[in-house]
């Protein structure tokens, strides 16, 4: 290495030492003579010397000429231009706020990882501990089947699901996953966890068969052709009672939430309170008659209004109110009462209005007027003249066994075809009969 010598202007020697020229007293030169002496030449042990003190004087050196104020543009030394050489852009600080404000993220951002990471180990622990203690799952899921109370599928009805559930010890809820299959007269449900355990539930359809235990024949099949049936009204009227088969109708009527009219008499007295449960449940109660004695209401027309009066303070006392609803016995059209009187039906009708009434006959009949009669007839009689009529008056009897549990098949059967049962009011269709006397 070649020793860093301190700057000086061109050809002057520093103060206090001898030109280079010269040798140090006690010294001997660095040119020899040439008579017997080598000249320049150096061993290496003293080289190596040389360049051992040469890089002693440099660093001694070195502070001094950085302390020395450098002009401006002029180049740095040697050995900073060469340590600057291997980083060409020096990079800039940036501000201590901004360093711990990026090293407190880069905190958080660790400190968050570690967190989840945590999470997602103890997850699998605890996942891992319980299968261990648990061991290999064994146990079927349960299925629970809903049932609801009194419900039957008439014959011509398609089961509706009542409800199911399904739930395993380590699945959890499976009510999604079940499978439904409908057969004949059952449904199967069945159902397998994650490990592959299977559970199959039946129930049985519970068809309606106290059609075919009452009457010994199966469910009479209805074909009619009413494109109308959809929204067309029905008022199913109810004459003659109240009687020991009323309340049985009263609750057909309420478990399908139906209303209708009854045109009540005072012949079973026994059972007047059931005109009061009637009103209640918000059926139309109208008059009918009190005695429905052809001979005695038809003998004159004060006869008849005394009847009517009577009947009507029964009304009251059981209902709170009066009715301005009427059926005459027999009808509007009945021609027995010429056997009595001859005309009265002309004058009992007008005065009918006079009164505030509003009389209702009928445009279908269900036949049970006789004395046989049976469900099938109901059935079929009412059904059958659904298609003939815009808006149906029915004309019944709650005082007959077999009309009452004819109404726990007709009625289902008349709201699943789309018919929209009505009580009577005072301006429904009063369905006049044509007066015959």
């Amino acid at each position: 290495m070649i020793p860093v010598q301190n700057r000086r202007s061109p050809g002057a020697a520093p103060q206090g030492r001898k030109s280079s020229s010269a040798a140090p007293q006690g010294r001997k030169s660095s040119s020899v003579s040439p008579q017997g002496r080598k000249t320049g030449s150096v061993s290496p042990q003293n080289k190596q010397s040389s360049g051992r003190s040469s890089q002693k004087r440099q660093a001694k050196s070195a502070p001094s000429q950085n302390r020395q104020k450098r002009p401006a543009g002029k180049a740095a030394p040697a050995a900073r231009q060469s340590r600057g050489n291997s980083s060409p852009q020096r990079r800039v600080r940036r501000p201590a706020s901004a360093r711990r404000r990026r090293n407190r993220i880069r905190r958080l951002i660790s400190l968050a990882a570690l967190i989840v990471m945590f999470i997602l180990c103890a997850v699998l622990l605890v996942s891992g501990i319980r299968r261990f203690f648990k061991g290999k799952d064994t146990v079927p899921p349960v299925i629970r089947l809903d049932h609801r109370e009194d419900y039957v599928v008439m014959p011509w009805q398609d089961y509706e699901e009542e409800g199911f559930s399904a739930s395993d010890d380590r699945d959890g809820d499976l009510t999604d996953q079940v499978s439904r299959t409908v057969m004949e007269d059952r449904i199967c449900y069945k159902v397998s966890d994650s490990a592959g355990n299977e559970s199959v539930l039946y129930r049985d359809i519970p068809y309606d068969t106290s059609y075919k235990e009452k009457t010994g024949r199966d469910f009479p099949e209805i074909k009619i052709d009413d494109p109308d049936a959809k929204g067309k009204i029905v008022y199913l009227t109810f004459d003659d009672g109240p009687s020991s088969y009323t309340e049985e109708l009263l609750e057909t009527l309420d478990r399908y939430g139906v209303k209708v009219t009854f045109f009540v008499t005072g012949a079973f007295p026994a059972y007047e309170d059931m005109i009061k449960k009637e009103d209640a449940a918000g059926n139309s109660v109208g008059i009918h008659t009190l005695t429905h004695d052809f001979e005695k209401i038809y003998s004159d027309d004060k006869a008849f209004w005394k009847d009517i009066d009577q009947m009507q303070e029964i009304v009251q006392r059981q209902t709170g109110h009066t009715t301005n609803l009427m059926r005459f016995a027999g009808g509007s059209s009945n021609s027995i009462s010429a056997n009595y009187t001859p005309g009265i039906m002309t004058l009992l009708t007008e005065q009918a209005q006079q009164k505030g009434f509003q009389y209702f006959d009928w445009n279908i009949s269900s036949g049970d007027g006789g004395a046989e009669g049976d469900m099938d007839m109901v059935i079929r009689n009412i059904t059958s003249n659904l298609p003939n009529q815009d808006t149906c008056v029915v004309l019944c009897h709650d005082t007959k066994e077999y009309t009452v549990n004819a109404m726990k098949y007709l009625i289902p059967w008349l709201l699943d075809h789309g018919y929209d049962i009505r009580p009577l009011q005072f301006d429904s269709e009063p369905a006049h009969h044509g007066v015959q006397n």
